[in-house]
């Protein structure tokens, strides 16, 4: 018998649709989108299972074929070029490793968890390409300075990390490089995006590494981001080159990327990080820090000497609740905006903010009880935001149409299936 509630039906009505014969996911060949909502689809699939709206066998023959779907992008490990992409299939394909997702991947499973460790050792330990003097050319994400300087970039002194400790979203190098993938050549003094510390790729770093280890597995990271963020967001610096913009007591986010370098010829300088704009906050960087300090409190909540670091975890995870529900909230729609400021940046990919906050909020809301505390006072604005997903206004906000804007629907309607499942907010 069927307990699904209007929010949920509509996300099955989502779903269908963006995972049938001509959906948009079942179409898509973009690496790190068909991991990205993946990650939600197993949400999705894990409420449809116990609203009984979906079967066993169906779920089982869908992850069945997204393991298919991965295997044709991902031909010869080319699927994934930077980092970050990689960090998107590890981390949903960790769920495999949860005992609540056991009913979703039933026998394939381990073909997931075999995803997940393989993208978090691309991601820590980096492609095996070598130059023509056989010099390793990637050797993961937090190396990239290290790689760049082992290979004598030395163009690139004035791109120094300011803090040490944090991960890059790509490689680095001057000048054109045969057969890369990306950005070509990666400058630092020139590319928009690939060759920098942005939060996403840092978010997405710890949350893999903390998931994995929540689950048993062991592994070695080469940078604590953890460390690396609280530096940059707590220590006495100008209020713009921090990592975090202060809207009031309590109420911070998590800008795009950090600001600074040092540079190694003239120790003391700080030049700035190209196209670093202060105001400029996306979503999907919210919800990832906000998760990650979820995981950072269960891996580390029993642990001895941890009261100091589990306090900041859970101040950092508060104020990004609350400044994103008094901050971030669209006056029209009560939907999550994708930025805080009006850069139209990389729409195609940067429109999964909104999807990817609600993910992590409905995660905050089933693991960490100080966060329940905290979303169950913003239940209206979470109501507003479903309503509009109900009746189609996001495909007015979210706009290109697309699979993105169809993930942040069904994501924020998981949210409100989770949060308020009568519809009520009170």
């Amino acid at each position: 018998m069927s307990t699904a509630n209007p929010y949920l039906k509509k996300a099955q009505t989502i779903f269908k649709n963006i995972t049938g014969p001509t959906g948009y996911f079942t179409l898509s060949t973009d690496y790190w989108q068909v991991g990205c909502v993946f990650d939600t689809l197993l949400d999705y699939m894990r409420a449809a299972l116990e609203a009984g709206i979906m079967t066993k066998t169906e779920a089982h023959t869908f992850v069945a074929s997204v393991y298919s779907q991965y295997t044709a992008i991902n031909a010869e490990d080319d699927g994934g070029c930077w980092y970050d992409d990689f960090g998107w299939w590890g981390i949903a394909c960790s769920k495999a490793y949860d005992a609540n997702y056991a009913d979703v991947f039933g026998k394939h499973a381990a073909e997931f968890q075999a995803i997940s460790t393989h993208c978090w050792h691309v991601m820590n330990d980096g492609k095996s390409t070598t130059n023509s003097s056989g010099q390793r050319l990637y050797q993961g994400a937090p190396e990239v300075w290290k790689t760049a300087n082992t290979l004598g970039y030395t163009s690139l002194k004035d791109c120094a990390p300011r803090i040490d400790g944090g991960v890059w979203q790509y490689d680095m190098w001057p000048d054109y490089r045969v057969g890369a993938c990306g950005i070509n050549p990666n400058n630092p003094h020139t590319a928009p995006l690939g060759p920098f510390q942005l939060a996403v790729v840092n978010g997405l770093y710890m949350v893999l590494a903390l998931r994995l280890q929540e689950a048993g597995v062991t592994v070695t990271p080469k940078a604590d981001v953890f460390t690396f963020f609280c530096n940059w967001a707590y220590n006495k610096m100008a209020a713009d080159d921090k990592w975090i913009r202060s809207y009031s007591v309590g109420q911070y986010l998590v800008r795009e990327r950090v600001s600074t370098y040092a540079d190694v010829a003239t120790p003391g300088t700080y030049p700035p990080v190209h196209n670093y704009v202060a105001t400029r906050c996306w979503s999907g960087d919210q919800g990832l820090f906000m998760g990650g300090m979820v995981d950072f409190m269960k891996v580390h909540a029993n642990e001895t000497g941890f009261d100091k670091e589990n306090a900041i975890a859970l101040q950092t995870m508060n104020s990004i609740i609350d400044a994103m529900f008094n901050q971030m909230l669209d006056a029209t729609y009560g939907l999550p905006k994708t930025w805080s400021d009006d850069t139209t940046m990389d729409p195609g990919d940067y429109q999964s903010g909104a999807g990817i906050f609600a993910r992590y909020l409905l995660y905050a809301w089933e693991h960490n009880a100080n966060a329940k505390s905290a979303i169950k006072g913003y239940k209206t604005q979470i109501a507003t935001a479903a309503g509009s997903c109900l009746n189609d206004d996001y495909q007015t906000y979210y706009m290109p149409p697309n699979l993105f804007s169809e993930f942040d629907a069904i994501a924020i309607l998981l949210l409100a299936n989770a949060v308020v499942p009568d519809g009520s907010p009170t």
